[in-house]
C-alpha cells in the first residue's frame, strides 16, 4: 500500500487492507462487492458504497462524490 500511495501520490486518503474480507463489524462491508468506498468522520462511517465487478458508471461516481457532504459538516 505504501508503494501504491507513493507511486500515485496519494497523501490524504487512507488506504487499508484487512486480513479478512469482512473488515471491522461497524464498516458493514458487502461480501458481494469488488470495490467498497467508505467515508467516515471520527470513528463513525457516514457513507458506504459497494460496487460489483462491472465498471463504475458516471452516476455511481456522482453518488459517491455527493456523499462527501456527510463528512464535511
Amino acid at each position: 500500500m505504501k508503494e501504491l500511495a507513493e507511486k500515485e501520490k496519494i497523501s490524504k486518503t487512507p488506504l487499508t487492507v484487512f486480513q479478512t474480507s469482512e473488515g471491522p463489524d461497524n464498516y458493514k462491508i458487502s461480501q458481494d462487492a469488488d470495490i467498497t468506498v467508505l467515508m467516515w468522520k471520527g470513528l463513525k462511517v457516514k457513507a458506504n458504497h459497494a460496487f460489483g465487478k462491472e465498471k463504475l458508471s458516471a452516476d455511481d461516481i456522482k453518488q459517491v462524490v455527493a456523499d462527501t457532504v456527510k463528512i464535511l459538516d
